[in-house]
């Protein structure tokens, strides 16, 4: 993935942020998992949207920030 992702592809980046906030085929890294979705994210890609809110939600790769998991939330429920 890391490739496709390097060049922009969404569901590449979802996908890598995936593998690295659970450790697969990669060093786990929860704060690189929430790069990865970000960038997915900010392309309107809506289950990164939705991955990203659960980060923030539960404080996974970033400090616990409910509203902020909202605001993604509520991101992808609008795709």
């Amino acid at each position: 993935y890391t490739k496709a992702a390097e060049q922009g592809y969404a569901d590449a980046q979802n996908n890598l942020g995936v593998c690295f906030k659970y450790g697969t085929g990669v060093t786990k890294d929860e704060t690189k998992a929430v790069e990865w979705f970000t960038r997915a994210a900010v392309q309107a890609h809506a289950q990164a949207q939705f991955n990203l809110g659960l980060c923030f939600e539960h404080g996974v790769g970033v400090d616990e920030n409910k509203p902020r998991a909202v605001e993604w939330y509520t991101k992808a429920a609008e795709q």
